[in-house]
């Protein structure tokens, strides 16, 4: 009984470190060179003012131009980075200006006169987005204070946590906004039908009594 509980440390210190190696899964896919360019594109939800940093690596390819471009679908339509013609391992990194999906969009071209009939050409990307606090560079606090690697990885799923915490502080006062909208409109719509309906039996009683006047002044009762 006396390692039960050194074991459960260890145990969700594993869970724990297994969940924060599971987020830097990075995507990779094969792009067919074209002419024109083949162009696909990888979509991500970020929010305002959070911190994006990644890597993207495109394999070596013959006759083959792979260029990217990142912006998002906001009103303002902001374009963060913008590179043609990728080598190798290219590192990136911006801060985000609205709420948005950000786009990573890639353009593979083939050159001209160097179509192969029955050979398809293609290059494989692989792109690593880190976003918030999986975004944050703990370089110098490593440095300063000389932490290990378990240390290193309760204090970026620490981050991770309060960003988490924070999001949902966000989320709760909107779902407050969103019920006073709510209460607010059924309050109103409450109000439109009950003088709909005053209208109504008003309208109905008028008629009432402009038929009883016609039919007693044309003496049918």
């Amino acid at each position: 009984m006396a390692f039960t509980r050194p074991l459960t440390i260890w145990a969700l210190l594993m869970v724990l470190l297994g969940l924060l190696s599971g987020v830097a899964q990075a995507l990779k896919f094969d792009l067919v060179a074209a002419m024109p360019g083949t162009r696909r594109c990888v979509a991500q939800y970020i929010t305002d003012k959070q911190m994006v940093v990644g890597t993207v690596l495109a394999a070596d390819g013959d006759n083959q131009k792979v260029d990217i471009e990142v912006f998002d679908q906001s009103v303002h339509s902001n374009k963060y980075w913008h590179k043609l013609n990728i080598q190798g391992e290219q590192k990136f990194a911006f801060t985000a200006h609205d709420d948005a999906e950000v786009h990573f969009c890639f353009t593979n071209t083939l050159d001209a006169g160097s179509a192969v009939r029955g050979a398809e050409k293609k290059r494989t990307i692989t792109l690593h987005i880190d976003t918030g606090a999986e975004a944050a560079d703990l370089t110098e606090e490593i440095k300063n204070k000389k932490l290990k690697p378990v240390e290193i990885e309760l204090r970026r799923l620490e981050a991770i946590l309060n960003e988490v915490s924070t999001e949902m502080d966000e989320l709760r006062v909107r779902e407050m906004a969103m019920r006073d909208v709510n209460e607010s409109t059924n309050s109103r719509v409450k109000w439109f039908n009950t003088f709909t309906l005053i209208i109504l039996i008003g309208s109905g009683l008028y008629q009432i009594a402009y038929l009883r006047r016609y039919f007693q002044a044309k003496k049918l009762i």
